[in-house]
């Protein structure tokens, strides 16, 4: 027994056609997504090695410098000599 043509609007040859460049755009769409990840990526992979190579810079800085400490905290020698106050009087 042979199957009437069905007016179906999917199974006519332009909806195929249709179909089939749907699949086109999602696969084009996809390597475009996959492009811009392997990009990020590869930028992200530069970033680490800097940051590493910037730490490991910074620690040898830190190493070498001279075991005092530099602060802003005003020298000894550059401060007033206290005065003693008379007993009952508190600022």
């Amino acid at each position: 027994m042979k199957m009437p043509y069905s007016s179906n609007p999917i199974e006519s040859p332009g909806r195929r056609r249709e179909n089939g460049m749907a699949v086109i755009v999602v696969i084009s769409l996809l390597a475009i997504i996959l492009i811009y990840l392997a990009g990020n990526m590869r930028c992200l992979n530069l970033l680490k090695r800097d940051l590493t190579l910037i730490d490991r810079q910074q620690t040898r800085r830190l190493a070498a410098a001279p075991t005092k400490a530099c602060t802003n905290a005003v020298p000894a020698s550059a401060m007033p000599p206290e005065v003693s106050q008379p007993a009952g009087q508190n600022r």
